[in-house]
């Protein structure tokens, strides 16, 4: 018992420690372009605005470099925004976690000179103009997805994935041209629905109970005739309040990568970091307790 007391005390040099996780690529290091309490719509045209910016930049970029990216540089952006709304179950023994999220995908189009848009530009693009946005309905979803290609995903660590909503639904923000709108070239497509998630992610316990864990979230094409036609970007990693009261551990601020190849893949890392009070209490003050105990005998007296 006190081999196993002396090892407990030793684990508590790394209460404070963060351990980054290798995978974790130069990407994940910029901030994401998110503020407390602003719409999520509202942050994602500064990520669209950002990007575009970017673009300009690589255009200057050499041909051989070029090249290389052709394959996402030439497919659309769809700019994800995850909504965490409850994080539970977190099981070290089973290496899964259970998360609750709402999911929107962002996506931008051309009603006018885009083939596979141009039939639906008098149905929904002149619908949407005079309007904030507008909502598709049941049966336009379903004619829109038999004839247009959309992005199709998976959760890719997921053992059980089950949607909250019957079916997505589906908005037109359009774009009149006088800049109105998230984007100053396009109009957009915004796909939402909510999950209830099974999550395998992997656990080291070295500093247990004083550990930090990262738990995965991993969002992956899973189509191969659109594959390299879009670009999966995870733009917004937002948290109810509900997400972030958890007894044994606290959130902090998730890290993003993608996966490789990096078009197909999104992935979030959600750092976590476990509250040790249950076990320093319950188990390590028992331990040192008991261990304590055992040095009684060297006071009492020789028995006859």
């Amino acid at each position: 018992m006190l081999l196993l007391l002396l090892l407990t005390l030793v684990t508590t040099t790394a209460a404070n420690t963060v351990h980054r996780m290798s995978k974790h690529t130069a990407e994940s290091k910029v901030p994401i372009h998110s503020r407390i309490g602003e719409h999520f719509l509202n942050q994602l045209g500064i990520t669209i605005s950002a990007s575009s910016e970017a673009v300009e930049v690589a255009s200057t970029t050499s041909t051989t470099a070029k090249a290389k990216e052709t394959a996402i540089g030439d497919a659309t952006p769809v700019y994800i925004s995850l909504n965490v709304r409850s994080i539970r179950s977190i099981d070290a023994s089973e290496e899964s976690y259970q998360l609750r999220c709402h999911l929107y995908l962002m996506w931008g189009v051309d009603f006018n000179n885009d083939p596979e848009w141009i039939p639906f530009k008098e149905s929904l693009y002149d619908k949407a103009v005079p309007l904030e946005y507008y909502p598709m309905g049941d049966e336009e979803v379903v004619d829109l997805s038999s004839k247009v290609t959309l992005p199709s995903f998976r959760f890719a660590n997921a053992k059980e994935a089950t949607p909250t909503d019957d079916a997505p639904s589906l908005r037109v923000y359009a774009n009149d041209g006088t800049g109105m709108g998230l984007g100053t070239d396009s109009s957009y497509i915004m796909w939402n629905q909510g999950f209830e998630l099974t999550l395998s992610s992997h656990f080291p316990l070295h500093d247990f109970p004083f550990d930090s864990q990262d738990l995965l979230i991993s969002i992956r094409q899973d189509d191969s005739r659109s594959w390299d036609k879009f670009n999966l970007t995870m733009a917004i990693v937002q948290f109810n309040k509900e997400a972030l009261a958890m007894a044994e551990w606290k959130v902090f601020e998730p890290h993003v990568s993608r996966g490789s190849p990096g078009h197909k893949e999104a992935q979030v890392f959600l750092h976590v970091k476990r509250e040790p009070g249950f076990f320093v209490v319950n188990v390590c003050a028992i331990i040192g307790a008991l261990c304590a105990t055992g040095l009684v005998v060297f006071a009492l007296g020789k028995f006859v």
